[in-house]
């Protein structure tokens, strides 16, 4: 074909004037096509489909002449079902710098008996079926940004047109990633960024913010290692056409109007599947939210119907009573998917305090301030985690304690406490101690820098987009001049983030009411 849409910027352009490094799409199919060089004198610059994604009903596909060698063609994602299907690149933070985590799709009930040969940097991973039979999550360090996976025996060959197969690696050019949605995953050449979030920006190549953006877009610097420099780009809710067209351009993504957020407000989720799926218990009431009136469904996969609806609200309560797949509408459009069921592994910290219910860390004080209100001298504190690494992260008496695999056990008392670095914290206060008035400097100064660790992680996690949505920290009036505290009030935080904001003001409204 002599033309084909160029997908960032949606302008149909010729072959001869297409650029190699640009991605493209076919005017009739829309998939993925590339430019081809003519090897014959005789023969023109043209486009041609990617290898595995054309349609023979596309006028413009020609099957190729040779048999299919086992290699998987990138694809164009057009759903969230086609993620779900197939394989992603996910891109997290850790203590000790960045991680990429390969998403493998779930293989089914067709078993088979050969394996996968994963590899990266000191990583090495054989697969069998069993292994990704409901999917597979495998992270590995950024290092080299290179990983390989190689099929071995007999392998469904539907799996392994879902797969990336060889020898992979990022671009030393511009790798982006989401910050905000789909766990960090990688946004790929088709698909299209928000104004009003936030993306990381992953390169070898020196960072370089065209001039019309450096007065709108607020750039943080992550990471910077190993040849790799990370970027976190917090794009405003709303831009000019001409800075639009720049942003595009040099993102080579579309960007579009900001989107219509929505979210589950209660409960937390109790895990991810290795998709990237919340998991959510059944028969528990959730409460839907959404940042602006909408039309809003809520379908169930398997009984394929409609559980609840809401038009023009922002608000939607409902029940799952069994396991299920459950797609959320909005406006007409498929916004995402959420998993009804048990989770192999929690993803927060649950705690049970004596024998009340199980509750998040971060919400797990209020269950410790009923047990106190009692007049108990002491309580049995259950602290389980899906990852025992999390253990690592906690500090009881101010110390590191031990664990025994998955779960944690101990005796609460007047005076103790126990903190996990970001998720939460419990503490059961002296009796004998005595908070003074609020006047009183000293009592300021002290209740202060308890709490500056905590001030701290909020402020890595805030967010310089300026959205409706967002949430705010109110400080009490003692606080207003303190220089710590007063920071917060010039910051917001994203809606995941509410538990936390919760938790923290509710900290605030008892040391000053």
């Amino acid at each position: 074909m002599d033309r084909a849409y160029d997908i960032a910027t949606g302008e149909l352009t010729l072959a001869s004037n297409a650029k190699a490094r640009r991605a493209y799409k076919c005017p009739q199919c829309l998939q993925r096509v590339i430019v081809k060089e003519p090897r014959l004198s005789n023969r023109m610059r043209h486009f041609a489909h990617y290898i595995g994604v054309g349609s023979p009903s596309c006028e413009f596909y020609f099957p190729p002449n040779y048999r299919y060698s086992g290699r998987a063609a990138k694809r164009v994602y057009r759903a969230e079902t086609d993620r779900l299907q197939s394989d992603h690149l996910e891109l997290t933070i850790a203590s000790h710098g960045p991680n990429l985590a390969l998403c493998l799709p779930p293989a089914g009930q067709k078993e088979w008996v050969g394996s996968l040969q994963f590899s990266a940097h000191r990583i090495s991973r054989r697969l069998n079926w069993r292994a990704v039979q409901h999917g597979q999550r495998i992270e590995f360090p950024l290092f080299d940004g290179r990983w390989s996976l190689i099929p071995e025996g007999a392998i469904s060959t539907e799996y392994l047109e879902n797969v990336q197969l060889g020898v992979q690696s990022l671009e030393a050019g511009t790798n982006l990633f989401y910050v905000e949605r789909s766990l960090g995953r990688r946004v790929l050449p088709a698909e299209s960024i928000s104004c009003g979030e936030s993306i990381r920006w992953l390169s070898r190549q020196i960072f370089h913010l065209p001039l019309e953006l450096r007065d709108v877009i607020h750039v943080t610097c992550e990471y910077q290692a190993n040849g790799w420099t990370l970027n976190r780009l917090a794009i405003p809710s709303e831009l000019t056409s001409e800075q639009t067209r720049v942003l595009t351009e040099w993102l080579q993504r579309r960007v579009i109007a900001r989107r219509a957020r929505v979210w589950i407000e209660t409960p937390w989720a109790n895990g991810y599947t290795p998709q990237g799926m919340p998991i959510y218990p059944p028969n528990v009431q959730l409460t839907l939210l959404a940042d602006q009136p909408m039309d809003m469904q809520v379908r169930t996969m398997h009984a394929a119907g409609v559980l609840a609806k809401v038009e023009g609200g922002s608000r939607l309560v409902f029940v799952v009573p069994d396991e299920d797949t459950i797609e959320i509408i909005v406006n007409d459009y498929h916004y995402e998917f959420l998993q009804i069921g048990s989770a192999p592994k929690p993803i927060n910290a649950l705690v049970q305090i004596a024998d009340a219910e199980i509750a998040d860390i971060s919400d797990a004080q209020r269950l410790l301030n009923s047990v106190i209100s009692t007049g108990r001298d002491r309580c049995p504190v259950l602290v389980s985690v899906g990852y025992p690494e999390v253990f690592e992260l906690v500090k009881a008496h101010g110390q590191k304690i031990e664990y025994d695999e998955h779960a944690l056990r101990m005796d609460f008392a007047p005076g103790y406490s126990l903190r996990i670095d970001k998720l939460g914290e419990l503490h059961w206060p002296t009796p004998a101690i005595q908070i003074e008035p609020m006047s009183s400097p000293t009592t300021c100064n002290s209740l202060t820098k308890a709490l500056r660790e905590k001030i701290l992680w909020l402020s890595s996690v805030s967010t310089q987009t300026r959205n409706s949505s967002n949430i705010r920290i109110q400080l009490p009036k003692a606080l207003a001049q303190d220089p710590a505290f007063a920071s917060l009030s010039k910051l917001s935080w994203s809606v995941q983030w509410i538990p936390h904001i919760r938790q923290f003001q509710r900290d605030l409204e008892n040391l000053y009411p």
